[in-house]
């Protein structure tokens, strides 16, 4: 189920951009929000952030996806379909002309 996500201009928010709120429970693409991961939970690769956490961000361009990590543990693939070498050139050529 997508709803729209009420954060701003952040991370997800925006076109072409792709984001994790762990607090919410989402994942964010162009300002659409789906849940993604476990609110519920407190282990290391679910759950909410907690201080000193790392998170990472996942590309997979030969099968054009995008996942996160936390604290070294693989949660499950976020975006599919995803070709951020079209999408982010796009804004690129934009903003050099």
């Amino acid at each position: 189920m997508n709803t729209k996500a009420s954060f701003g201009g952040g991370v997800g928010d925006l076109p072409n951009t792709w984001g994790f709120e762990s607090k919410a429970g989402q994942k964010i693409y162009e300002g659409r929000a789906s849940k993604y991961g476990s609110s519920s939970s407190s282990s290391s690769s679910t759950g909410l952030w907690e201080q000193g956490d790392v998170i990472g961000c996942l590309w997979d361009g030969d099968n054009r996806t995008i996942s996160f990590r936390r604290n070294g543990f693989n949660l499950e693939v976020a975006f599919t379909g995803v070709n951020l070498l079209k999408d982010m050139g796009e804004n690129i050529n934009e903003s050099s002309t």
